[in-house]
């Protein structure tokens, strides 16, 4: 969605090795366009299912419902702009843990898991109104 993202790595979401992700976007996405939100939701998955470093050095199978996100991974870039950007920061968090991505479209009935993930609601995602946290920093 276009605020948040799911996922989920593993053989299966059943399995107990399997490992599960799911969280906000940043607010300031809000607008911009579904491919470059897909392929930041890729790299928040990513950064959540190698914590500890597992992927490192892997070859990962990324199915996506998304065909922007799977043409852009596989051909490595975008003529747009925010798209690029987007997939600048993938390649380098790629690069720095070794991880080849091998992207596959998948329906998105076939992409449930993820995509109840991404509906998830997270009561302990909250911030301050931003007027607020300022004035309070400005007392400090």
């Amino acid at each position: 969605s276009e605020y948040s993202y799911g996922g989920w790595g593993g053989w299966s979401p059943d399995l107990p090795m399997s490992r599960l992700a799911a969280g906000r976007g940043e607010t300031a996405t809000a607008g911009l366009s579904a491919g470059y939100l897909e392929l930041r939701a890729v790299l928040n998955v990513l950064r959540s299912l190698n914590f500890d470093g597992t992927l490192a050095g892997q070859r990962v199978l990324l199915h996506t419902d998304s065909t922007v996100a799977a043409a852009v991974v596989r051909k490595g870039g975008s003529m747009a702009p925010p798209i690029q950007a987007a997939m600048f920061d993938l390649f380098w968090y790629c690069v720095e843990h070794r991880i080849i991505l091998a992207p596959v479209w998948i329906p998105r009935e076939l992409n449930a898991v993820a995509d109840e993930l991404s509906k998830r609601d997270d009561p302990c995602d909250w911030q301050l109104n931003p007027a607020v946290f300022s004035w309070l920093e400005q007392l400090w």
